[in-house]
């Protein structure tokens, strides 16, 4: 068969998964209520280890410098309040032209019960900087609980611009070779999305790649009268495990990206969705990337891309996953996915 005969292709992905992980994700702004800049570093106001006084918690993808209030009051009234769009211009201009941001994330306090002042600011920010990327909380997680709903927002304008570009290289590609069916982006849930959502709504591709693990565990579990799998999937940044129970995999609405220090909550960038995984470092990225890895101050595996592993003969002398593989057997030396 050849590609021009497939009718559609399914692709899951780590790319956002492993942007928020390595902090490789855009610059990113935030627009949000007076008062409320340092929503996303006070968090839940949680201890991980209440009796660790060296704790290190993630520090937000966008920094307190990076953040400006809109001037609206914060108000749970349907009808929308007065809003300073010359306040939330200045703001603007200034993270455009001092900050260099390339996506910002829009956050009021009470925008899952009324949209008007995110959309007004939207609208501003594609009339004064039309290249920006822009995501709004009621768009993206129209619920309450403002943290939550900050930092899955903060998150899909994050990886927005990377994903953005990863997908038409991806369809560039793909038409190149002939491919003529349809293209889908897999989800955290399992389900599938069209490159045009997975545009708007990256941040539902987080642990898009791994939950086919996850589903395909569940297959295997039925084909072979096994109900109850615990799936685990290694990779080159994180390891994904997976429960299976009744051939369904076990899903939480909400999960955590680049927890910082195991087994705690708070200790992460918190998303509120649909996942079936949950995920730890890998000591080491494999593969194309090959990193070195060594324990970081919050007791995490602190990842290094360069030089790569030692088997690429790029001037790498520590060892990695990859050249693990290499001596296990796992991959072949003179394959071109090893260079030397």
């Amino acid at each position: 068969m050849s590609i021009g005969q497939v009718e559609s292709i399914v692709h899951g992905t780590t790319l956002a998964t492993n942007a928020v992980i390595e902090r490789r994700g855009a610059v990113t702004g935030l627009l949000t209520t007076r008062g409320f800049r340092d929503a996303l570093d006070l968090a839940r106001e949680r201890r991980y280890d209440l009796f660790d006084l060296r704790a290190i918690y993630p520090a937000p993808l966008v920094p307190r410098a990076a953040a400006r209030g809109d001037g609206a009051p914060p108000s749970r009234r349907r009808d929308a309040q007065a809003l300073d769009l010359a306040e939330a211009e200045r703001g603007l201009d200034e993270l455009v032209h001092d900050h260099r941001i390339e996506s910002l994330a829009i956050c009021l306090l009470h925008a899952y019960v009324n949209p008007a002042h995110e959309e007004r600011l939207r609208a501003l920010a594609r009339r004064r900087f039309p290249g920006l990327s822009v995501s709004t909380s009621a768009d993206v997680f129209p619920f309450a609980g403002e943290y939550e709903r900050f930092t899955t927002a903060t998150i899909n304008a994050y990886v927005q611009p990377m994903v953005d570009r990863y997908l038409g290289r991806l369809e560039a590609e793909l038409a190149r070779e002939g491919f003529r069916g349809r293209l889908y982006v897999m989800t955290s849930a399992g389900g599938t999305m069209t490159l045009d959502t997975a545009r708007r709504y990256p941040v539902r591709l987080l642990e898009s790649g791994p939950v086919a693990g996850a589903l395909m565990s569940a297959t295997l579990g039925r084909q072979l009268a096994a109900p109850d799998v615990l799936s685990f999937d290694m990779g080159g940044t994180t390891a994904k495990g997976c429960i299976i129970l009744g051939h369904e995999p076990r899903k939480k609405y909400e999960f955590e990206v680049a927890r910082v220090h195991e087994f705690s909550r708070a200790a992460d960038c918190r998303c509120v969705g649909r996942s079936s995984t949950w995920s730890r470092s890998a000591r080491g990225r494999q593969h194309r990337r090959g990193g070195r890895a060594r324990p970081d101050p919050g007791g995490a595996a602190e990842r290094r891309a360069d030089p790569g592993p030692a088997c690429y003969g790029r001037g790498g002398q520590q060892a990695t996953l990859t050249d693990a593989n290499v001596v296990l057997g796992y991959l072949d030396p003179g394959s071109s996915t090893v260079a030397a």
